[in-house]
C-alpha cells in the first residue's frame, strides 16, 4: 500500500488546476489565509496557532477542575478562580463605562503587573500561614516547606 503524502494544490475559481506540489508535513498545523503580504499571512498563522494552543491548554485545565488560567478555584461552584473573577469584573465595568460614553484612561501595564505580584505574594503567604497552623509540630511544618520549595524548583540552603 502506498504511503500517503501531503500536497499543496491551488485551483482557480472555475476549478482549473494552477499548481500542485508536494510539501513536507510539519505537524498537523496547516493554515491558509488571504493576506496582502507574506508577513501578514505569517502573523495570521502565528495568531491562529497561538489561539489553538491556548484553547487546548484551557481545556486541559478545565478537565483537571482548574480555572482557565491554571489556578485552583476557591469555590468549586464557580468556573473561574477569584483572581480571574475580579479581572472580569474590572473588564465589565470598563466596558459598561465605555458604552455609556465615558472616556477611560488606558490601563498601565506596570501597575497591573505590580498588583498581580502583590496578590501572588499575599496568596503564597496565606498558604504558608495555613500550613503552619495546620501542621502539629515545627518539624512537620519545616518538612512541608522544604517539599514545597523543592517542588517549585528551589534548592535547600545550608542552615
Amino acid at each position: 500500500m502506498a504511503e500517503l503524502r501531503w500536497f499543496h494544490v491551488v485551483l482557480t475559481e472555475a476549478g482549473d488546476l494552477v499548481s500542485c506540489r508536494e510539501v513536507a508535513k510539519a505537524g498537523d498545523r496547516i493554515f491558509v489565509f488571504r493576506a496582502r503580504s507574506a508577513e501578514a499571512a505569517i502573523r495570521q498563522a502565528i495568531n491562529a496557532h497561538s489561539a489553538k494552543q491556548l484553547a487546548n491548554r484551557r481545556a486541559i485545565y478545565r478537565a483537571q477542575g482548574l480555572c482557565a488560567c491554571g489556578r485552583k478555584r476557591e469555590n468549586k461552584n464557580f468556573v473561574t478562580c477569584q483572581r480571574c473573577l475580579e479581572r472580569h469584573k474590572i473588564h465589565d465595568r470598563r466596558h459598561e463605562a465605555k458604552t455609556a460614553g465615558a472616556v477611560l484612561p488606558p490601563l498601565d501595564r506596570r501597575t497591573v503587573l505590580q498588583e498581580r505580584k502583590s496578590e501572588e505574594r499575599v496568596t503564597i503567604l496565606q498558604e504558608v500561614l495555613d500550613a503552619w497552623q495546620s501542621e502539629p509540630t515545627n518539624g512537620a511544618f519545616t518538612a512541608w516547606l522544604l517539599r514545597e520549595i523543592e517542588r517549585a524548583g528551589g534548592k535547600r540552603r545550608a542552615s
